[in-house]
């Protein structure tokens, strides 16, 4: 056959665009349509068999897959867990339930023989193995087809937790085949609640009469009419657009193993045969056909867009061709301009503003720590600390030199919060600046800045100028103690040589009041040369403090100075690459407007000639679709 002969198909139409997008970019993406398809045709369909036990439903399934005991077919009611028939190599997968709260174990591999143990009641009673799920891989044309079934526990019976399995998996199904049988009864009261619960769903539902060959002609049409007569009333759709088959997989069976001139026949007389063609083609076909008119639209969409493309190349090259460069030359002068200005009058701007903004900042910041730290006159808290001396200082017992190491370190502490509010502050004043123009220059906001050491100058004011160490004057007080006795021993031994008793009262008496006397003249010098030594280390803890904030001050405004010169340099380097792009940008159409425009047309217009061809073989591939849509296919 020709090629001429050979019908088109949507997928060597995108087949050959992905070909031609070698040479043509913008067929490009027809590469991804082109795996969209493919990946959409061969998607399975998984079909859920489902139906009470002893209907046949294994048997059914062997005879599908023409592949004999590919489910196990002694007892249905035997089978506990759902059975995946898929197409491949020979292997049977095994998945169980994750325990509670884990994850899944690995997928067991197990022989054909140990299936029974897995799948069966018998083997496996009340699923004491956890198995959620068997994969049996068979190779199957059937299955090839892009189909997968799901054999599933029969409902009914003696094990109620069978329904429990097959509600739980066919939710996961593309559609249901419900099986019913010639022999035991019409549709009952139980099957039809089921077809009403898979209604739910909303998933297609074809039935299919089992056993055909067990009765007579006449009795399996009687069963089917009266079978459907009950399906219309319980889905509420005539009977006539109802998916329904009678079938034998017996006589299919037969068919696999009979000689070839009896084979056709007896798989005619099945009916396998016209149920596997109605699943391949109503299931498989439906879904290709979705994914084949969503491509097709993308496809047109894609020819469209790559149209208007090419017309603008070979527009833009003609223009071009023709000398016509009068208008890029007018947008190169104009954007130059406007980069122009605002290196010399935007950026200059900005970095004055920034730059004036640190001075600002700085001389508040320092303005704020002399106020906060200063001594003479003292402010808010230098007065503090004296009253704190004072209190100190107005009881001058054990414990002092405790007392005044708490003093200082409680200054310490004041000094060092002064510096770290002044210092952080400052920092997010600076930043904030800094964030500004970065916002306004480059357009963004994120800066990669060195974090400033406030809390370095905070400890540096917290170890301030060492211990300040008080000796008690304890040679003095003995001193004034023994004076004040041998005054009281001469005064007492005066009246005592007149009148013995007077004389020891008068010499206790003056030992007392010359001894308080001393005392509180010693103690009144003690604390005035204390406060003469511990005023002045205090103050100079407030000058160190003073001189470290200052210098945080400083060093941070430094660092956002250096920061901000970073940042505009960088704004005006970008702004200078821009103008460099620019400048390349004219070159190039210059040179473009000097040789090779007139192959840059003839290229563009024999693009266009090809999408137009692809759009004509697009409109012949999709006229089917397109056409007015025929009667519903109704199944037999």
């Amino acid at each position: 056959m020709t090629k001429a002969q050979t019908p088109d198909t949507l997928e060597r139409l995108l087949h050959d665009l992905s070909t031609a997008a070698a040479d043509h970019d913008v067929l490009a993406p027809a590469r991804d349509l082109l795996a969209t398809l493919t990946a959409a045709q061969a998607q399975h369909q998984t079909i859920a068999v489902v139906g009470e036990v002893k209907k046949g439903k294994s048997s059914l399934i062997n005879a599908l897959a023409g592949v004999a005991d590919l489910s196990p077919v002694s007892s249905d009611v035997a089978t506990s867990v759902a059975l995946r028939l898929r197409h491949g190599p020979p292997r049977i997968e095994v998945e169980l339930y994750p325990p509670p709260g884990g994850t899944a174990p690995p997928t067991q591999h197990i022989a054909r023989a140990e299936v029974a143990a897995y799948a069966t009641e018998d083997g496996n009673p009340a699923n004491l193995r956890q198995v959620d799920a068997i994969n049996v891989y068979a190779p199957s044309p059937f299955l090839g087809a892009g189909v997968t079934l799901l054999d599933t526990p029969g409902l009914g019976g003696l094990f109620r937790n069978h329904a429990a399995v097959t509600w739980r998996h066919v939710p996961t199904a593309d559609a249901v085949l419900f099986v019913t049988d010639s022999v035991e009864t019409v549709l009952t009261k139980d099957e039809v609640d089921y077809i009403k619960q898979l209604q739910k769903l909303g998933k297609f539902t074809l039935y299919v009469q089992t056993k055909a060959d067990a009765a007579d002609p006449e009795h399996v049409l009687g069963w089917k009419k009266r079978n459907l007569e009950i399906l219309a009333e319980a889905t509420g759709k005539p009977a006539n657009t109802l998916a329904y088959f009678c079938v034998s997989a017996r006589l299919a069976a037969r068919a696999e193993t009979a000689p070839p001139e009896h084979k056709e026949k007896l798989l005619k007389r099945s009916g396998i045969e016209d149920l596997r063609k109605f699943l391949i083609d109503r299931l498989g076909g439906a879904r290709r056909k979705q994914a084949e008119t969503r491509c097709a639209a993308d496809c047109k969409a894609l020819l469209a867009t790559a149209s208007k493309a090419v017309l603008e190349r070979a527009a833009q090259a003609t223009a071009v061709a023709t000398g016509d460069i009068a208008q890029v030359e007018a947008s190169y002068n104009e954007r130059r301009r406007v980069l122009s200005d605002w290196l010399q009058n935007d950026h200059r701007q900005a970095v004055r503003f920034f730059n004036q903004a640190l001075v600002d900042l700085q001389r508040d910041a320092a303005r704020e720590a002399r106020a906060a730290l200063q001594t003479s006159p003292p402010g808010d808290l230098y007065r503090s600390i004296e009253t704190a001396v004072a209190e100190v200082l107005s009881n001058p017992t054990s414990g002092l030199q405790a007392r005044i190491n708490g003093l200082v370190e409680r200054c310490r502490e004041d000094c060092a919060a002064v510096t770290v509010a002044v210092g952080t502050a400052l920092r997010e004043a600076a930043l904030d600046r800094l964030t500004e123009a970065s916002r306004t220059l480059l357009g963004e906001a994120e800066l990669d800045l060195e974090e400033p050491d406030i809390a370095g100058a905070a400890d540096a004011v917290l170890a301030g100028g060492g211990e300040i160490t008080i000796e008690e004057p304890r040679a003095t007080r003995a001193e004034h103690v023994l004076t004040s006795m041998s005054l009281a021993m001469s005064v007492g031994g005066a009246a005592s040589a007149l009148f013995p008793p007077v004389g020891l009262v008068t010499g206790v008496a003056v030992l007392w009041w010359m001894s308080s006397r001393k005392a509180q003249e010693a103690l009144t010098k003690e604390v005035a040369v204390l406060r003469a030594k511990l005023v002045p280390s205090l103050q100079g803890e407030f000058r160190t403090a003073t001189a470290t904030t200052l210098q945080l001050v400083e060093d941070l405004v430094t660092q956002f100075r250096r920061a901000g010169e970073a940042l505009f340099e960088a704004a005006a380097a970008r702004r200078r690459h821009e103008l460099a792009e620019l400048q390349d940008w004219l070159t190039s159409q210059r040179a473009r407007n000097k040789d090779g425009h007139k192959h840059a047309v003839d290229q563009a217009k024999a693009a266009a000639a090809l999408i137009q061809e692809f759009a004509a073989r697009l409109a012949k591939v999709t006229a089917p679709a397109t056409a007015p849509a025929g009667a519903t296919s109704k199944a037999a």
